[in-house]
């Protein structure tokens, strides 16, 4: 029998979620139907990248002749320190790349998931802010490449391997509609999985922390996701759902059903 709580777990209340108390009240881009390509991220994380290595580059040329003063010796190591790091972080970024291009994990074991959250995401997020890419598109864009990681690993990697359903948790927000809601409810029965609805990230964490589950599929809009996926995704699978929000963001929220489905047969169905 399924352990569906459909209870709203105790947090702070608020109008709104906790990252959208800066919302203005107006209408979202796209009336809240975003759906970002995710070559927005891609493009965004490896721009900010080469940013990065060629400041440090420019560093390093900068300071060799005080180093040459100092201790020829360590023109070279440094040197060499500049170009190893360079080197590591360009095959974890291009096979972030190829991964989520290809859908096929053929550079899986080069991708960390520390790597990808507490570096690529912010480096993509600030980077695009500069040229006008909002919060909501680049976190859409972002979350399509962390789940094509994930559905790649689960076909290969042990940690995300076959899904006990008892140990598989859907994290809900309490916005969607109540049509939506019933139906995701009934699914998540038919599969046996264990449910929650929650009031926003902090109530997530807490219920993450008491359940301990396997794996996690989370309901939410890309602001929370993505807060979500840099604390919970690098110690357990997270297969993130972005709502849709015609009505602004808090109120009468779905998701496509299929999307759903199709993240639950990925976990329960891998081997």
């Amino acid at each position: 029998m399924s352990q569906v709580k459909n209870q709203v777990a105790p947090a702070q209340d608020r109008k709104l979620g906790d990252e959208w108390a800066d919302w203005s009240g107006e209408t979202e881009e796209q009336k809240g139907e975003i759906e970002e390509s995710k070559s927005t991220f891609l493009k965004y994380a490896s721009v900010g990248t080469a940013l990065i290595v060629t400041g440090l580059i420019f560093i390093w040329y900068m300071i060799i002749p005080r180093l040459e003063q100092f201790a020829p010796v360590l023109t070279i190591i440094i040197g060499i320190g500049v170009v190893v790091f360079a080197i590591l972080i360009f095959l974890m970024l291009g096979s972030v790349a190829i991964t989520a291009l290809t859908e096929k994990g053929y550079l899986l074991s080069c991708i960390k998931e520390n790597f990808f959250f507490s570096y690529l995401v912010p480096v993509a997020v600030r980077l695009g802010k500069r040229f006008g890419v909002s919060r909501d598109r680049m976190g859409n864009s972002l979350i399509k490449v962390s789940n094509i990681i994930v559905h790649a690993k689960s076909k290969s990697r042990p940690k995300y391997g076959k899904v006990d359903p008892n140990r598989l948790l859907v994290l809900l927000p309490r916005c969607l509609s109540k049509e939506n809601r019933k139906t995701i409810i009934e699914i998540v029965e038919k599969n046996k999985l264990i449910s929650f609805t929650v009031a926003g990230g902090s109530a997530a964490r807490l219920k993450i922390k008491e359940m301990k589950p396997q794996a996690i599929i989370a309901v939410a809009c890309e602001r929370d996701l993505v807060i979500g996926l840099q604390d919970v995704a690098p110690k357990i699978p997270v297969l993130a759902i972005p709502n849709k929000r015609p009505e602004g963001p808090c109120k009468n929220t779905y998701i496509n059903i299929e999307v759903l489905e199709t993240s639950i047969k990925d976990y329960l169905q891998s081997v």
